[in-house]
């Protein structure tokens, strides 16, 4: 991360990780180019320079393309989501032109408690898969 960066986020010195702000952020603030190489940790992967979009700007870049007024592309977003949500709740597959969300199933199994190493059961449970579309991939790896 740049010096200034973290000058600007409080941080003790290079290769700290962020506390409290995102780097690219701070950078951009700044008006300094994102060094994500020299960042050794942190909550996203700085190896391939990426980092999440939270849902204000996802909500911004809808609004954006659709024109739409945030408050519309906000609920938009969210009604989406909540269909999806609801899918996978019943039991059922959601597939859109992004990729394929359905339920996987993870079986009981034993663990092991990290402080006393005691022996433990951990119960069966369901988790949501998400395998992404031809095309999008095809996008991400500029093929």
């Amino acid at each position: 991360m740049c010096p200034a960066a973290h000058a600007s986020l409080g941080l003790p010195g290079v290769g700290a990780p962020p506390i409290r702000d995102n780097p690219v952020r701070a950078c951009n603030r700044l008006g300094i180019e994102y060094e994500a190489q020299t960042l050794t940790r942190g909550w996203h992967n700085t190896r391939l320079g990426n980092t999440h979009v939270n849902q204000t700007e996802l909500v911004a870049a809808v609004a954006k393309k659709t024109g739409f007024s945030a408050k519309d592309s906000k609920a938009a977003i969210q009604a989406v989501l909540s269909a999806i949500e609801d899918s996978l709740t019943k039991g059922k597959g959601v597939r859109t032109t992004l990729g394929t969300f359905v339920l996987g199933k993870r079986g009981a199994r034993m663990g092991r408690n990290p402080k006393t190493g005691e022996a433990i059961q951990i119960k069966a449970s369901k988790t949501i898969r998400f395998k992404a579309s031809k095309t999008v991939k095809d996008k991400v790896n500029k093929r």
